[in-house]
């Protein structure tokens, strides 16, 4: 039989406790602090309906899918990953999508590597995000096998991140060339041992699951299934222990002076004027050397800064986390079809503290204050516009819609002005074309967005790699959620990398632009500058 006719599916073992776990302590105990390739967590810590009821997380993972420009790899991480190599080769040969994989090695290190003939024709709205390009070879594995039906905890699934520069699989201009991180387009894992943390049912639920193939001797990963859960209900059982807490940061320079950034404005303002654009989100990049643990880093963000999407993923070249307010774009199935869903933030105020205490009379001031602010409201219609737009080239005609229009949300200490718009996607397209559609976010390019990009690429002192991006998770049954990677750390090479962005229109001050980034970066900067008690955390 041809592998590639190999009927695939995953036995799965799972479990559910009646509590909802400390998903971090859950997560650093499972993962080796963090320290583990292909370890990723997805985590709620700032609990909204409907968008911040659950966390995840991949605890293990068997395989690792990267790529850049038209090249792609597939990694085996583990044995499970190793049974999944030579299916994956002969689907990838005998896809009509031209994927051109080759079995670069056998045995412990297995893996695929490949280039795609990317296809970047001409093509009308509708047919564009049907055209060839990396999403093909991310969606054979995401959709290698089907899941059993568990609405709680999937079997398997995909975790991690899209880079910026994904957008280059999409539309055709120049790169930034000055790339000093050399990231890849895009990098995720196979998870096949997860957690899936419902707070507000109050329920972990643990699975582990292993590739079935007919004929094959599963018995000794069966067993290691087992252990897999009894290894995470001791866990989620056990009492918490805590951090390291230890780490050091060097000083903190920029990719860009205050001079030449304010002049960039001026040259942005003047690209305004000239029609090329209406706003563009022109940002510059902070770096310092770093020597400590990035989990303890993104367990004191998640105190001082917690947010609905918080993230944490190790790629194996280095550390990615986040405390991103935006979810990018999510896909869920429904009785009527796959519904897809974008989010735009476009407007902040602060909490109404005074000396540390939420006042109410003056949080609701600065609510109203956020309603009524004529930029704030023209930014957010104009990226609420966008995602209409973007949505309507993949969803069925008449089903693309904006619901709570301009509502303000509040977080822990900010509050934002957010609508949701949705469509049901028309077949055959599935949440991955739907990022394809709708990327990069607005609220990090500006509009209209292709412009906007390419004045960034061609200003920006350092390519954004990861930033901008979107991290989240695929799976097997078309579900999609992704959080914009913004309010991030980049930690690699013994740096980490911190970017913030300021949207440009025609009447910016540039100083002003200027101190916005030093604020963005602000939350990132403090939870690097080191540990310290959690009562003055709280203060913060």
């Amino acid at each position: 039989m041809n592998a590639s006719d190999t009927k695939l599916k995953f036995f799965c073992i799972r479990r559910t406790l009646p509590i909802a776990a400390d998903a971090q302590a859950l997560f650093t105990s499972l993962t080796d602090g963090g320290t583990a390739t292909g370890a990723v967590l997805l985590q709620s810590s700032d609990n909204i309906p409907r968008y911040g009821e659950r966390s995840l997380a991949a605890v293990g993972t068997s395989l690792r899918i990267s790529g850049r420009d038209d090249v792609y790899r597939i990694e085996a991480i583990d044995d499970r990953g190793r049974i999944l190599i030579p299916i994956l080769t002969a689907r990838l040969k005998s896809s009509s999508r031209e994927l051109s994989p080759i079995l670069t090695a056998t045995g412990e290190a297995a893996g695929i590597a490949g280039r795609i003939d990317i296809d970047r024709r001409s093509v009308s709205g509708r047919e564009r995000p049907l055209r060839r390009n990396a999403m093909d070879v991310l969606r054979q594995v995401a959709f290698l096998a089907p899941d059993e039906d568990s609405p709680d905890i999937p079997s398997h699934g995909c975790f991690g991140a899209f880079a910026y520069t994904f957008v280059h699989q999409y539309e055709q201009f120049e790169r930034n060339p000055r790339d000093v991180l050399d990231e890849p387009d895009y990098v995720f894992f196979l998870a096949t041992r997860l957690f899936v943390i419902d707070h507000a049912g109050g329920a972990t639920h643990l699975a582990s699951s292993v590739p079935v193939i007919p004929g094959a001797d599963l018995a000794p990963l069966l067993n290691e299934a087992e252990a897999d859960v009894r290894r995470m209900i001791a866990a989620a059982t056990a009492p918490a222990s805590a951090g390291g807490r230890t780490w050091r940061l060097g000083n903190v320079e920029s990719d860009v002076d205050r001079e030449t950034y304010c002049a960039n404005v001026v040259r942005i303002q003047r690209d305004i004027e000239a029609g090329r654009a209406y706003q563009v989100v022109y940002g510059r990049r902070l770096s310092a050397p770093f020597e400590g643990s990035p989990l303890d880093v993104y367990a004191r963000l998640s105190r001082t800064n917690p947010s609905p999407y918080m993230f944490y993923i190790n790629d194996g070249d280095g550390v990615l986390l986040a405390a991103s307010p935006e979810m990018a774009v999510r896909a869920e199935p429904s009785p009527t079809g796959t519904v897809v869903e974008l989010r735009p933030i476009a407007g902040t105020k602060p909490r109404g503290f005074i000396d540390g205490r939420l006042d109410a009379l003056t949080d609701v001031k600065y609510e109203t204050a956020l309603k009524i602010d004529p930029k704030e409201l023209a930014e957010h219609t104009m990226l609420v516009d966008l995602a209409r737009n973007d949505l309507a080239s993949v969803c069925r005609p008449g089903t693309t819609q904006v619901t709570d229009p301009f509502v303000v949300e509040k977080y822990s200490h900010v509050q934002h002005l957010v609508s949701s718009v949705s469509g049901v996607l028309r077949e055959p397209l599935d949440g991955l074309h739907a990022y394809l559609a709708t990327m990069n976010m607005g609220t990090v390019t500006g509009a209209p967005k292709l412009e906007a990009m390419k004045i960034i690429n061609t200003l920006e002192a350092s390519g954004r790699g990861f930033f901008g991006g979107a991290a989240g998770y695929i799976f097997p049954d078309g579900r999609l959620d992704t959080a914009l990677i913004i309010r991030a750390i980049r930690f690699k090479r013994g740096r980490a990398h911190i970017r913030a962005a300021a949207g440009i229109v025609a009447d910016s001050v540039p100083e002003s632009e200027w101190t916005e980034t030093e604020n963005k970066a602000a939350a990132a900067i403090r939870a690097l500058r080191g540990p310290v008690d959690a009562s003055s955390e709280d203060a913060a």
